[in-house]
């Protein structure tokens, strides 16, 4: 019965849902305008900072060290554009921690 109240839900998420999420036009404004937001004069404290808007806390060394060379690698290894900042963006925001509460 689709009216009764239930204390938990069964997991339902579908591939589509994924799909919605990084390549929808709503999520690429979204995304673009999250990427204008990071501030910071060098791509280290950038990340962090996008950690710290996406899901309200510090990124770890790990992260850091893993978001750098997923910029990088996007960039085909020269300097860092904003083609691949949104990209980054896009990833933090389909990702579970930025869509789901614990």
């Amino acid at each position: 019965d689709r009216n009764q109240s239930t204390a938990s839900r069964r997991v339902s998420t579908v591939p589509m849902q994924a799909l919605f999420m990084m390549n929808s036009e709503f999520v690429r404004k979204n995304a673009e305008a999250f990427a204008k937001r990071l501030d910071g004069e060098r791509d280290p404290d950038k990340v962090r900072a996008a950690f710290e808007l996406a899901y309200g806390r510090p990124a770890t060394d790990s992260e850091v060290e893993t978001s750098i060379s997923y910029l990088t690698e996007f960039s085909g290894g020269g300097e860092i554009g904003g083609e691949a900042w949104l990209s980054f963006c896009r990833t933090l925001m389909a990702s579970n921690e930025f869509i789901y509460l614990d």
